[in-house]
């Protein structure tokens, strides 16, 4: 049993979670301050107990320029939130002895295949539901593409994992598409299936959606970016391409505070067994340590350890052991999270990318409900970015002022390029304006040299692209690939 384990296991019978008459009040105003600091047009966040719903509240807008303000039932994408079904549907088929979370991913999915290092040990579904692949990100292998899950996966096949699996943690979500491949083979069903049969259905999540097409879009908020000026804009809509074990699962609050609720027990829903409380368990037990980096430990104060599970975060807060993941997509962001051993689960659903107000919001109201000190988590986590945003961007400079600084290779530098696992990359240019594609991700490019340009946003961040000859592009960035000319 380990350590996490056991305190959520010694800790379970603890009292009721104690509920002042203002604290309502109290978490009110926490959550209105907190959308108003990151500028968030609307928000849905509720807390539970492990059995009733204790808090509720929707504020804001779900679509600013309609003036629809945002309502308790609205449905949000939960993004990667999704990964806990998928891990919680491998427990239930390891419970049936179906697969073994050591397996070796290539026993259920033999035409699995991944580049490089011949000596690594397979690549087994623990290392792929925890992130310990080896493999890092390489988000554009997923981000956007029209393409089964299948193909998606077999993308990996043109790429060396830069370390041997279970050696570190990266979020690898290509990777983890292998979960819920690997149980529709050893079931004989879709994942979708498979999650409404074994989860939705027996615990009336009557609200969630494992397919975003089947979604009420009225329902759903629209979702917002910041743009140039900090202001609220609308996002564009994220291109599903059908069920998705990764990402496509959409709820609403209450759904998912059930969800939680079911998660802080022992595997039983309405006196019916849904997994064994070992393999409940099992997903919330630390499986690869992360790094308690300086920007780590800036969103995360009070953290002495924080690890990954299956398709969970773990990590100790002022003492108490919380379980809680994060999900973002094209203008949405939220945010789950347990404290196991009080019985106290909070959602946090808000229709604006890349803000920090989910987990600001999340363990502001556990130092609320817990009676903790007073923390402002706003102000050191917008630091935080703000400074994390300038470092990338003298990084970038950095590199682009070097590759500047050299000659263009002879010959024509337009063209199509390819990579064995991003596919292919057309650099062209049109009256002295540069684009690349890659893939269904486009950037218009700012040329920096006679053969260097900046890609703004093209990985989640700006990329450096460059020649390496005539006929070798490299991307930089978080694709950091080179692509040949065909």
């Amino acid at each position: 049993m380990t350590p996490a384990l056991f305190i959520i296991t010694i800790l379970a019978a603890a009292d009721p979670l104690p509920w002042p008459p203002d604290l309502n009040d109290r978490l009110d105003r926490l959550v209105r301050e907190n959308r108003a600091f990151w500028r968030v047009p609307g928000s849905v966040v509720a807390v539970t107990d492990g059995t009733n719903l204790r808090y509720s509240t929707a504020q804001g807008f779900a679509d600013v320029a309609a003036g629809r303000r945002m309502d308790p039932n609205d449905v949000f994408p939960m993004a990667s939130c999704t990964k806990a079904f998928t891990t919680l549907l491998a427990g239930c088929l390891v419970d049936e002895g179906k697969m073994a979370w050591d397996d070796p991913v290539v026993r259920h999915l033999p035409w699995f295949k991944t580049g490089g290092n011949a000596s690594y040990r397979p690549i087994t579904l623990r290392d792929a539901a925890s992130h310990r692949s080896g493999y890092d990100a390489h988000d554009l292998l997923w981000y956007q593409r029209a393409e089964s899950l299948r193909a998606r996966v077999e993308r990996l096949g043109g790429l060396a994992p830069e370390a041997a699996p279970g050696e570190r943690f990266r979020y690898q979500t290509s990777v983890f598409t292998t979960v819920g491949l690997a149980e529709e083979a050893v079931a004989g069903k879709s994942w979708e299936q498979l999650v409404g049969e074994r989860i939705l259905k027996p615990l009336e999540l009557n609200s969630t959606w494992t397919d975003p097409a089947r979604v009420p879009a009225k329902r759903i908020p629209q979702g917002y970016r910041l743009d140039g000026e900090a202001r609220p804009v609308p996002a564009n809509t994220y291109p599903w391409n059908g069920p998705d074990s990764t990402a496509s699962i959409h709820a609403n609050a209450a759904d998912i505070c059930r969800w939680l609720n079911f998660h802080m027990g022992d595997g039983s829903w309405a006196g019916k067994r849904i997994i064994s409380q070992a393999n409940l368990q099992e997903t919330h037990a630390p499986q690869i340590t992360q790094e308690l980096t300086p920007e780590v430990r800036v969103y995360h104060p009070f953290t002495k350890k924080i690890a990954y599970g299956l398709g969970w975060v773990i990590f100790d807060h002022r003492g108490e052991t919380v379980v809680a993941h994060a999900g973002a997509i094209d203008g949405h962001r939220v945010q789950v999270t347990m404290v196991p051993s009080r019985k106290l689960a909070i959602v946090v659903l808000a229709n604006l990318e890349m803000t920090r107000m989910n987990l600001a919001t999340s363990l502001g109201i556990v130092d609320e409900v817990l009676n903790h000190p007073f923390r402002d988590y706003n102000r050191p986590y917008m630091r935080q970015m703000e400074m994390e945003a300038r470092l990338s961007l003298e990084k970038t400079s950095a590199e682009a002022r070097a590759q500047a600084a050299l000659p263009a290779p002879t010959g024509t530098l337009t063209g199509k390029f390819h990579h064995p696992a991003y596919g292919d990359a057309v650099l062209s240019e049109n009256a002295g304006e540069w684009t690349l594609e890659l893939g269904p991700s486009k950037a218009k490019l700012l040329q920096q040299g006679p053969a260097c340009w900046v890609a703004p946003g093209l990985t989640f961040g700006n990329a450096v692209v460059s020649f390496d000859g005539i006929d070798a592009l490299v991307v930089g960035g978080r694709v950091g690939e080179r692509f040949g000319r065909k």
